[in-house]
């Protein structure tokens, strides 16, 4: 009966979370942009939207007794800047601390707490968005390409799997090497 409840308990949670994340996106386009609404928005969402599923999925996993394993999505911008996404990087930097920190207080239950950080992932309407962000972004990386949500799942797999059952508090880059391309490069 405790998984019905948990599994119910957890649908919930991203229900809630699934639609925050569409009334804020609705409130951005209505309020034209302005930057100090869409930090407060994005700090929202991101860091008490995390916080909260976080906490609540631990909750559960501490209750049955058997471990388990919390994977954060952060982003690349939490540790490389961007002059146009301050307040998405701040956020995703909140997501990296709070992995480091859950995983130290929590670790005595048998629970990891590890995340993921991608580079700009692959999505159809990217170059509407960010027009030019594709075509520099898969200069600098050294595979060439953008990540793809597969990237993502198979990071995700490895990360919940046994096989990372010793790991913990770890930022796990998928970006295609693009943190580490260097800042010049030399004709």
């Amino acid at each position: 009966m405790k998984n019905k409840n948990s599994k119910a308990r957890m649908q919930v949670i991203f229900g809630t979370l699934l639609f925050a994340l569409i009334l804020m996106a609705e409130l951005y386009t209505m309020i034209n942009y302005s930057k100090l609404f869409v930090a407060i928005a994005v700090f929202a969402v991101v860091d008490l939207g995390c916080l909260y599923v976080v906490i609540n999925g631990i909750l559960i996993m501490k209750e049955q007794k058997e471990g388990g394993a919390i994977i954060n999505v952060s982003s690349i911008n939490a540790t490389c800047p961007s002059d146009t996404l301050v307040h998405y990087g701040t956020s995703k930097a909140a997501v990296e601390f709070l992995t480091r920190d859950l995983a130290h207080d929590w670790g005595k239950y048998g629970i990891r707490v590890n995340c993921i950080a991608p580079g700009l992932i692959e999505n159809p309407m990217l170059d509407t968005w960010v027009p030019g962000w594709r075509q520099s972004y898969c200069e600098r990386a050294p595979l060439g390409r953008l990540v793809r949500p597969e990237d993502l799942g198979n990071a995700a797999l490895f990360l919940g799997s046994p096989l990372a059952s010793f790991i913990t508090g770890q930022i796990l880059t998928v970006d295609g090497g693009v943190l580490m391309a260097p800042a010049f490069f030399w004709d």
